[in-house]
């Protein structure tokens, strides 16, 4: 029986506040039930790691825990023959990326990356209005907190790829980025990462501060060609995102193909590329 003419049991892995949103939508989009949840905190979770990569009854996963896990995860659930819904990044490098893609299609597999920030309605009409222009100049300053998984990265030296959600922002806007500059700065226990980017439709400068106990925020400004301005709106909760990113994941899985694609493969890796590049970058304070 072909997967669109039954219900894909799903099954979510990570129970932090992504995958309890997961959890709801899961119960609620039509095509596909939860089949059970995996948590590394004792009692938190309604089965077993082990359950998910053989039970038959299981058709997809949704990862969405830290970023270390992703790509160990996504290997061991398509080698196990699972569909694999993936919260980005999907991994730490691109060559891992590439690897696991190359298994998907290998597999008959869909292997997706989420990135709700390409789906909200701020970012539909900001991604018109560059459309409309010759060419745009962008600032994106970002803001957040360094405590947990976050500072673990960090400390590992993965900042590029912590900027990993403002780049795919970046990408979409204007077109595949190279890194025409970086600069990074320590301040106390905290750090600024600057990089200046460009893309066929524009420039970008980005900046990303993240400092214990800094309240996450976002400011974008795009300047066209011929002098419009636009200021995207703060960044907000937005009803409906991870429901809208799991409806194309199921989509993508009972179509076989590409139906449902918001986020090609090769905009995964070029910004995976990217982030890479910027996790290199030598300090310089």
């Amino acid at each position: 029986m072909h997967e669109r003419e039954f219900e894909i049991g799903v099954v979510v892995v990570g129970l932090g506040r992504a995958g309890q949103a997961r959890v709801r939508d899961v119960s609620e989009v039509g095509g596909c039930r939860l089949v059970g949840t995996v948590s590394r905190r004792p009692g938190a979770g309604s089965i077993t790691l082990d359950d998910a990569l053989t039970r038959p009854d299981v058709h997809a996963v949704i990862l969405a825990t830290e970023n270390d896990t992703h790509a160990q995860l996504a290997r061991q659930f398509l080698a196990a023959g699972r569909h694999v819904a993936v919260e980005f990044p999907l991994a730490n490098t691109a060559d891992d990326a590439v690897d696991l893609f190359r298994l998907a299609q290998q597999q008959g597999r869909v292997l997706h990356t989420e990135a709700i920030g390409l789906l909200t309605r701020s970012h539909a009409a900001l991604r018109a209005f560059c459309r409309d222009q010759a060419f745009v100049e962008l600032d994106l300053n970002f803001q957040g907190d360094l405590q947990g998984w976050v500072a673990e990265e960090a400390n590992a030296g993965r900042l590029g790829q912590l900027a990993v959600g403002r780049l795919h922002v970046l990408w979409d806007l204007l077109g595949p980025l190279t890194v025409q500059s970086a600069a990074l700065h320590r301040e106390g226990r905290g750090y600024r990462l600057e990089a200046r980017l460009t893309g066929w439709g524009g420039s970008a400068t980005l900046v990303e501060r993240r400092a214990d106990g800094m309240v996450r925020g976002r400011t974008l400004v795009v300047q066209g060609a011929d002098g419009d301005r636009w200021q995207a709106e703060p960044e907000r909760p937005e009803p409906g995102l991870f429901r809208s990113d799991l409806e194309r994941f199921v989509d993508r899985v009972r179509s076989g193909g590409d139906e449902g694609v918001y986020l090609p493969d090769e905009d995964v890796l070029g910004v995976l590329r990217v982030a890479e590049e910027l996790s290199q970058t030598p300090s310089i304070s």
